[in-house]
């Protein structure tokens, strides 16, 4: 098992060789104290290799195993396609690593349940990488939400990330129930997070509709919930409504009894957003129009300090837990097969 030195970055490793991987974990990785790559594995060796090279990664192994056998590796990132998240989550934390993986952490309740299980039982950290709750926009709206607007009366939630700026080849996994796909799983779930992130709890599912697009994948879904504080709550989501960067439907409205939060673009809050508070007494509005700090930044900040220092993360397991539940609620309802069912 891995010993650390706290004095030192945390070594990663990443399985797989998906261009998230730039944003998620290469470029923050380049700028921060705390951590550092060095390797990454592919089943492809040559595909390791031309990804190594491109940015600058000392080491790579030939599979996936190889890599968590690796006493030097201290935690690992994982990036895979959703229905193979649980084998190596679980092959990660048995092999003494920390693990930072790709949002859905699991396809279903039952997976998020059995990870929980597993890295508090090897007492490592895993985090689910929800990575725009990590923002400080989005946290300066949880502290206008609980401290400014009152009791919550109405909420709406929106996400819609067609083409161009989701896949539109309906080979990506995304589109394949057998690979953990569907809209709500993938772009819905950062709407669930962020719903959370903000009035955490156990949800009711009210209503759900969705647009299927082929055999148990829902192309787009729009559904009631109750919040436990009885808060009524509209959400949307979609992966094909087409859309352009500057015109997509991103954004949150929280109405309460004293006031009104907006905050739109809270995917990438680092770019073009805005967040406008308005009650009795005064009108708040900050607005980001570039800023070099992304939500990736703060994302990993956020696990470094957990497994370095043990510093608190800003979204759980038991956070993760709830919103994979509400999910496979809304799928229930919705009349489609929970993923991995």
């Amino acid at each position: 098992m891995t010993t650390l030195n706290k004095t030192q970055p945390l070594k990663f490793g990443v399985l797989g060789t998906s261009k998230l991987s730039q944003r998620s974990l290469l470029q923050p990785a380049r700028t921060s104290d705390y951590c550092e790559v060095v390797a990454i594995a592919s089943r492809d060796p040559q595909r390791a290799r031309s990804f190594a090279h491109r940015f600058g990664i000392p080491r790579t192994f030939d599979s996936y195993a190889a890599l968590l056998d690796d006493n030097d590796i201290q935690a690992v990132y994982i990036p895979l396609p959703n229905v193979h998240h649980r084998e190596w989550v679980l092959r990660a934390l048995s092999s003494g690593k920390h693990v930072l993986c790709e949002k859905p952490l699991g396809v279903n309740a039952d997976e998020v349940r059995e990870m929980k299980e597993t890295a508090a039982m090897h007492g490592r950290c895993l985090m689910e990488a929800f990575h725009h709750i990590h923002h400080p926009l989005l946290q300066q709206l949880r502290e206008k939400v609980s401290t400014s607007l009152g009791s919550p009366k109405h909420i709406m939630a929106q996400l819609c990330v067609g083409p161009p700026l989701a896949p539109s080849n309906r080979d990506d996994f995304r589109f394949h129930y057998n690979m953990g796909g569907g809209c709500l799983l993938d772009c819905g779930s950062y709407v669930t997070c962020l719903l959370q992130f903000l009035f955490p709890g156990t949800y009711q599912v009210e209503q759900a509709v969705a647009k299927v697009i082929a055999e148990n994948i829902d192309g787009a879904m729009d559904a009631k919930l109750m919040l436990p504080n009885a808060t009524q709550t509209e959400i949307s989501c979609s992966l094909i409504e087409r859309c352009l960067p500057w015109s997509w439907r991103c954004r949150i409205e929280v109405c309460g009894t004293d006031g009104k939060a907006t905050l739109s673009n809270f995917l990438a809050p680092n770019i073009l957003s805005s967040l406008v508070v308005t009650t009795s007494s005064e009108r708040i509005k900050s607005q980001i129009l570039l800023n070099r700090n992304t939500s990736y930044d703060y994302q990993l900040n956020t696990f470094c300090d957990s497994v370095l220092f043990g510093k608190s993360l800003v979204w759980d397991l038991e956070d993760s837990l709830r919103n994979s539940l509400v999910i496979d609620d809304l799928y229930r309802t919705a009349g489609l097969s929970i993923r991995g069912a």
